[in-house]
């Protein structure tokens, strides 16, 4: 029953210390999304919805792929 409790409170506190990382990490990504960034994942939506999935497939994700590298952004 020792062990159980033991590994509660691991548990407990490694939690604890991966939070403050996870609120850091999400601010940096809202800082990272300039806008260079929004006008590329617009005009690569705009490009990739010519390709309709039904008919096209995995074209639409494709394009939109192909787009982002093409702007030098992460998909």
């Amino acid at each position: 029953m020792r062990t159980v409790s033991y590994i509660s409170i691991c548990i407990g506190f490694a939690c604890i210390l991966c939070i403050p990382s996870g609120a850091s990490e999400a601010q940096n990504l809202d800082r990272a999304m300039g806008a260079a960034r929004v006008k590329a994942i617009h005009d690569c939506s705009v490009a990739s919805v010519k390709y309709p999935e039904y008919v096209w497939g995995n074209v639409k994700l494709y394009v939109y792929r192909a787009c982002m590298a093409a702007h030098g952004q992460p998909e």
